[in-house]
């Protein structure tokens, strides 16, 4: 949270002496966090399933299905503070033939932010955005990618695919919206 401070000082007045108060200008607070990731096999056919897996040693096999779930937290401080939550890719996912997927955000309560899956890759930008006041607040929100190899070719041979999950770089953004309902 960053501060401006005006410097209070002495007057001298008409007719005797006074002080003025200092007065103190403070911006908001717009930040955002990571909490955690977790990947969930969520394949029909695996009586186990869902159960919680290490992506970078589960061996993959065609048909099989994952949940990437990401947990993000915001935090909205200041009157007329209005943000913007966006899903976007810095380096696009890549992902090989036969492998597609979508996601989707969550808000506290588990109710979709959107109003359909996206394929991976493209951007999405929240409708409703989050307003605040000087008390603030904190919201959870969950990230959720599924994948699916059901068109994946047969993963033996010198020639199969060895990475199958490369998401890309995910970014996850709490913009502050200068105009727009809740901005005076």
């Amino acid at each position: 949270m960053a501060g401006l401070v005006s410097a209070g000082g002495t007057f001298a007045l008409w007719n005797g002496s006074g002080t003025s108060a200092a007065g103190a200008i403070t911006s908001g607070n717009l930040d955002i966090e990571i909490l955690g990731e977790s990947w969930t096999e969520t394949s029909p056919d695996v009586d186990a399933a869902p159960q919680e897996i290490d992506p970078d040693t589960f061996l993959v096999r065609q048909g099989d299905t994952f949940l990437v779930s990401y947990e993000v937290r915001t935090e909205l401080q200041g009157e007329n503070m209005l943000g913007e939550l966006s899903v976007g890719w810095d380096q696009a996912a890549d992902l090989p033939a036969g492998v597609s997927g979508e996601y989707l955000l969550l808000d506290g309560d588990d109710a979709p932010l959107m109003t359909a899956p996206a394929p991976l890759g493209t951007a999405t930008t929240i409708a409703d955005a989050l307003d605040t006041d000087d008390a603030g607040r904190t919201d959870t929100f969950t990230l959720q990618v599924e994948l699916d190899t059901a068109g994946l070719d047969d993963r033996f041979g010198p020639g199969s695919t060895q990475v199958l999950t490369d998401l890309g770089q995910i970014t996850v953004a709490l913009d502050q919206v200068r105009t727009g309902e809740g901005f005076q």
